[in-house]
């Protein structure tokens, strides 16, 4: 449950700055409760891993605050490629290490 919602966290985070780079400020509460729907959704097996459908949910949550569709599904497709590439850094990282302990 903590990783869960360190997970949540530093998602916002990342979204966060990610609209603040293209000169949005969004609301932290609506970008924590963005991102626990999209967690939610991860359950429902309907596509791979949620992908596509997380998307959506961010996308449609964070317009209904005001934020330009395109602009919001920048970020989550943004977001979604820089979660993807640091669990695939940690994952060779921890794999390199995990082959050493085990030679």
């Amino acid at each position: 449950m903590l990783f869960t919602f360190l997970r949540i966290i530093i998602s916002a985070l990342i979204s966060e700055l990610l609209f603040m780079g293209l000169g949005i400020v969004p609301n932290i509460l609506v970008l924590i409760f963005s991102i626990s729907l999209m967690s939610i959704v991860t359950f429902m097996p309907l596509t791979a891993n949620g992908l596509g459908l997380k998307q959506w949910i961010f996308t449609v949550t964070m317009g209904s605050t005001g934020i330009g569709i395109s602009m919001a599904g920048t970020v989550a497709l943004v977001a979604t490629a820089i979660e993807y590439g640091i669990i695939l850094i940690l994952t060779l990282l921890f794999g390199t290490i995990t082959e050493q302990h085990d030679a």
